[in-house]
This record gives structure tokens, sequence and C-alpha cells, in this order.
């Protein structure tokens, strides 16, 4: 909901409150006006309503301050080479294809582009830049001015979800190269990772052990946040083909071309030139879970490489850890051992099964401690029992589902 209509709504409301407190129109002696004019009563301000004519059509039938959560969540893989210019791009892509978050790779975006596309898909696409750092220029410009275009590297993530970077998971150096970003998505209750890289033209042994460094970058920056994740963007190579590939084996992460094939049974069709598919993401166990639906875009909205779109119905239901409550241990009380078994003997009843023995030795502890209390100098009066959090024990007790909310230490 659009937050302008968010408070017109609750201005509106506001002022519909007071109306009871406005006052009523009470007679009173005849009092000139500045004209002269005498009036037979003071006439307060108008009454207020808010009829549905006057409320935004986009808040009728509208809980206001409920999140929606519109289906599936949908991704987008892109490398624009210059994202400077691809604003009509990155609009096509969330109006007509209702993407929510867009990986980027090879922004090519300097300090300047970076501050120029944050305000236009902000306010074109209503998403959220999360940038790499800033690419030095292509080109240095005479007036000493920063240029729109930069080298080529640089990535970003674009969401319009709650989302935020990840503080202090990348290497500094690493971070510096501006190919690779970590961030934090959050939906409904559910949070995840998006990590985004941009791997160097795999041409030489040396650009992939590069890319291999990058990669191996984003599953340590991963693993400082027990999250679900993905780490997308143009790989420039297959991930299953660097140094790195046992690590993913370990960590059982997947890619696309692969569940691609298992949900259609036919190769993922080239991203690049015909020919490769260096666009691509891996996903953890639970994301792969999720994954629904995966598709190579044929319309060419960007230079040579196609958009990868990828949906993820992600449950709405709210993460909940399971509770167990016991009863609370007796060594938290003053109480004298000796005398627990003392008072258990000295019951009368014998119990017969496990449940009347817990009860036996429950009030045994119970006459222990306020005879240990009584030992201490305590005045009868102010002698306490065994409170009912400390009892309870063989007693069958079901687990309690607790809500929470995930969150995130960094």
């Amino acid at each position: 909901m659009p937050r302008w209509s968010l408070l017109l709504l609750c201005l509106l409301s506001h002022l519909q409150c007071c109306q009871s407190f406005l006052p009523v129109p009470v007679p009173t002696e005849s009092l000139p006006n500045k004209k002269g004019v005498t009036n037979s009563f003071v006439l307060p301000l108008p009454p207020l309503r808010t009829p549905n004519e006057l409320l935004p059509l986009l808040l009728l039938g509208v809980r206001v301050g409920e999140a929606q959560l519109p289906g599936p969540i949908r991704v987008a893989l892109v490398n624009p080479t210059s994202i400077v210019s691809k604003i009509s791009q990155f609009d096509s892509l969330v109006s007509q294809h209702s993407v929510s978050i867009i990986c980027a790779s090879e922004t090519s975006a300097t300090a300047k582009a970076q501050k120029l596309f944050s305000q236009q898909v902000r306010s074109v696409c209503n998403l959220k830049a999360l940038w790499s750092p800033p690419v030095d220029n292509q080109f240095d410009r005479l007036d000493g001015d920063g240029s729109l275009r930069g080298r080529a590297s640089g990535v970003g993530v674009f969401s319009k979800y709650p989302c935020r970077h990840a503080l202090q998971t990348i290497d500094p150096e690493i971070l510096a190269s501006a190919r690779l970003v970590h961030t934090i998505q959050t939906f409904g209750e559910q949070q995840f990772q998006v990590v985004t890289l941009y791997g160097l033209a795999s041409h030489s042994s040396q650009a992939d052990q590069q890319t291999d460094q990058l990669l191996r970058a984003s599953l340590e920056a991963t693993e400082h946040i027990r999250l679900p994740m993905i780490i997308a963007g143009d790989f420039n190579c297959d991930p299953f083909t660097l140094p790195c590939s046992q690590l993913l084996h370990d960590r059982q992460l997947v890619d696309l071309p692969k569940q691609y094939l298992r949900m259609y049974g036919l190769p993922m069709p080239p991203t690049c030139r015909e020919a490769t598919i260096p666009d691509n993401a891996l996903l953890c166990p639970q994301m792969a879970s999720w994954l629904s639906e995966i598709e190579v875009m044929s319309d060419p909205l960007f230079d040579t490489h196609k958009v990868v779109l990828f949906s993820l119905s992600i449950p709405t239901q709210h993460p909940c850890v399971t509770r167990l409550v016991l009863p609370q241990s007796w060594l938290e009380f003053p109480i004298q051992e000796h005398r627990i078994a003392e008072n258990y003997y000295g019951l009368q009843s014998q119990p017969t099964d496990l449940k009347q023995w817990a009860t036996k030795v429950e009030t045994a502890v119970d006459l222990a401690y306020q005879q240990t209390q009584l030992s201490m100098g305590t005045t009868p009066a102010l002698v306490k029992t065994l409170p009912s959090r400390a009892k309870g024990r063989c007693i069958p007790r079901k687990p309690t589902a607790i809500n929470q909310r995930t969150m995130s230490p960094w």
C-alpha cells in the first residue's frame, strides 16, 4: 500500500474520532460579530465525515497494517552490461512479469550511476537497491566530474521486500572487487539470504581461480547467518566445475540447470549467445524445496544475456519453535538432602505406578524444603511451600509451538 494512502487514512480516522469531542451548539447571549451583526448562538465547526467517496480507492477493502504477500516470490537474474540506462527493462520485469527481486551482474555502476539508478528504480519500480562497492570510471572526464559508465564489474540486488546488507560477512579485499554483495531479505515472517556475484570471464585457469575465490567467499559469508540462502548471478562458468565443487556437494546445493531438468525433463535453454548458461543460481535444500518454476525469457530485454526467472513458493505461516515446559529444578531451592529421605520413608502411601511415586517424592521434597527453612531460623508464618512450577514430574506433557520471528544477528 502506498505510504501516502496509509497516512491519509490515519488522518481521516483521527479526525473522525475527534468528532465526538467537538462542542455542540450551545445557546448564548447575542454576540456581535466583526460586522456588527448579532448571532443568537455560537456555531462550532461542522461535523466531520469520512464517506467512501473521500477515501482513496486503494484503501477500500484493505485491512490497513496487514502485510500483503501476493503469491510466490519471483526472482530475475539479469546481466545489463551497463545498468544506468536500463530502467525501462527493469520496469518491464516488475510490471509485466511480476518480478519481486532482481539480481544484477555486471552493472558497471559508478558511485554517480548507483545514486541515479537507485532513485529511478525506487520511483518507477518501487524497488530498493543494494549495491556492491561502486566501480571505477571507464573514462576520466576532463571536467573531473564522475562518469555514469564504469568498468565491467559491479553487482546489485533490487527488492520490493524489506532488505538490508549483511554486515562484516565478506573479506574487505574481496568486497573491494565489486563482484559480490550479500543481502538479507524479509518475506512476511521469513528471512533468507541472497548473494549476487559476477564471475570473471572463463577464458583462463586464472579467471576460474578468481571465480572460485568469489564463490568460496560467498559460501563463507552465508555460513555466518543461519538462514536459507541463494547464491545467484553471472558465474561465467559452471560452478560445479570449479575447485570448490566439493563444498557445494557437501552443503547439498543445487543449481537451476539441474532443477530445470528434474522439473521439466528437458535441458535448460542457453542464456548467453544461445550457447552457454552462465546465469545461474545455487540454492540450499530448503530454498530448493520452495522452487516452483524456472523460465528463460525468449524476449531479449538485455544484450547478449537472456533473463532467467524462477519462483519460490515460500510458506507464509509463522515459523515457530517447539517448547516442552518441564518442572523447575530442586537444586535452586535451599533443601537439606537428608531430610528428603526421612520424609519419603515417613510417608505411609505406597506408590503403585510412576506417577504416584513422583507425587510421593515431590511431597517429601516439599516437607524437606519447609523444614530446612525452619532450621535456618525462618519464622513459621514466613515458611514457603514448594512452588507449583517445581512440581509435576512423571506427568505426560505435550510440546507447545511458539511463534517467533526469524531474526538475523547482523
